[in-house]
């Protein structure tokens, strides 16, 4: 199976990325960035195009042994200059701190500036932050507006400045490049995407229950696999209680509690007001697509599927994932138009169902939600049974646009190119994506009872921050 290609988002187009063990491309980088880009003249970068050259047996072992593209945080890295180890100067030094900028000439940041109010504020000491929780003491608006030092010094290290209003504040070189770069942070936030279809019934990303029960090195196996291929297999759990799944859950985060209740348990009888909850067919779709914050994480595990009383034979329910994203380029791809009529036209969406719960979003939302600086979905809402009735905006036709780009989105889920068909079976949960992976399971006969429960997105990619990186790596991205 070949490497499934990743959006290629703002920093994969630049080619150097940092990774955890090292330094790894997956895209040729343009030529602007193949140059060496410094803080100060005579800074070197590091190779970074080197790809991994083994020949992987499956998926899973691929993402395994594959460097990260890149991480929180992470950035190609750069070389003081060895005259001075610095990587910014001082303007007006005889005067006053007007601002720190960088120290090349030429180099494609010397126009950004440091402001005294930015440097006031982010002071780092133990009187501005409090270091346990790593949240601000001091009052950003108690800072004086005309705020400048009257004293700095540099060092190798960073430089310390005498503030007007006396207090001393350290930068340290590293922290002011960090902060210097990113003027759009988001663009390094996306964590790597790959991108699949029907192909990845070979080797789907599996993990074992033991690992990711015992270790925390499991757990983060586990959701990264989910942030890359948007699901995860988990095999070999006990189901002869539902319980062990549930507690596996909990290791990735807290179980959502909805109308539904929290962890489900259920056999199809319309216990609720659901088609999740009877034997029918159902198309590929993402739940709870009626919430304004939609689950982020679901999962399923088939704990039996028996005949019904008076049935020989219990047959069918195949289950159905379809990767979102995947099926987004593809439809950007076929027609730009087409994408953007999802992206951009709001569509209602409500749960009604159930006596005395009327669910719909605080806003209407889109089909297709998009990061607004890289242009790349985050977000799949897709369930033609809960849409409403599809708002009037500026023109009739813009609803007949809708109408024909949904059309076309849906003839691409349904391509079988795109869909990875498998049986549930117990002993295996499935855990995926809710806001990329649609689901769908064909009708079957008998009886079946599935356990499972949904998480919240910010608590699931919490957990996978947390395994995946060291801490200090982790809060640099937000605080330094």
């Amino acid at each position: 199976m070949t490497l499934l290609r990743p959006f290629q988002s703002g920093l994969l187009r630049q080619g150097a990325v940092r990774t955890m063990g090292g330094l790894g491309a997956i895209a040729k980088p343009a030529a602007r960035y193949a140059q060496t880009r410094s803080f100060v003249a005579s800074s070197v970068r590091r190779d970074s195009e080197a790809q991994p050259k083994e020949s992987l047996a499956s998926a899973s072992e691929m993402h395994d042994k594959l460097p990260v593209p890149y991480g929180p945080n992470q950035l190609p890295p750069f070389l003081p200059n060895p005259r001075n180890g610095n990587y910014f100067t001082v303007d007006n030094p005889n005067r006053v701190l007007e601002c720190i900028r960088p120290l090349a000439p030429n180099h494609r940041y010397k126009g950004r500036s440091f402001s005294n109010i930015w440097l006031r504020d982010n002071c780092r000491c133990e009187q501005c932050v409090y270091p346990p929780t790593r949240q601000r003491l001091a009052n950003t608006f108690d800072i004086p507006d005309d705020i400048h030092a009257l004293r700095h010094s540099e060092s190798v290290q960073g430089v310390h400045i005498e503030w007007s209003d006396g207090h001393t504040s350290f930068y340290e070189w590293e922290f002011l490049r960090w902060w210097m770069m990113f003027t759009s942070r988001e663009a390094y936030n996306q964590p790597p995407r790959y991108l699949w279809g029907s192909e990845i019934a070979q080797h789907p990303p599996t993990v074992d229950y033991q690992a990711a029960m015992t270790t925390e090195a499991g757990v983060a196996q586990m959701t990264d696999k989910i942030v890359k291929y948007g699901f995860v297999f988990v095999k070999n759990v006990p189901y002869d209680n539902p319980d062990y799944t549930r507690q596996l859950l909990e290791r990735i985060g807290p179980i959502r509690q909805t109308h539904y209740g929290g962890f489900y348990d259920f056999i199809p009888d319309m216990a609720k007001a659901d088609t999740a909850y009877t034997n029918y067919a159902i198309p590929a779709h993402t739940d709870t697509t009626y919430f304004s914050d939609p689950a982020g994480l679901q999962s399923f595990h088939l704990l039996e599927h028996k005949p019904a009383p008076g049935e020989t034979e219990a047959v069918g329910g195949e289950s159905l994932l379809v990767d979102g994203f995947k099926v987004a380029e593809l439809l950007r791809n076929f027609k730009l138009d087409y994408y953007y009529h999802l992206a951009k036209m709001p569509v209602m969406w409500h749960c009604s169902g159930n006596d005395g719960v009327t669910i719909r979003p605080y806003k209407l939302f889109p089909v297709i939600e998009e990061d607004k600086f890289l242009r790349i979905p985050i977000r799949i809402r897709w369930n033609t049974a809960d849409r409403g009735v599809l708002p009037y905006t500026s023109s009739w036709r813009s609803q007949k646009d809708w109408w024909r780009a949904a059309k076309k989105f849906d003839e691409l889920l349904k391509d079988p190119a795109n869909e990875y068909k498998f049986q549930l079976k117990p002993g295996t949960v499935l855990i995926f994506n809710n806001w990329r992976v649609l689901h769908g399971r064909t009708a079957f006969t008998g009886i079946r009872r599935i356990c499972g429960g949904y998480i919240n997105f910010d608590d699931f990619m919490s957990t996978w921050r947390n395994t995946n990186f060291k801490q200090e790596v982790v809060l640099r991205d937000v605080i330094g």
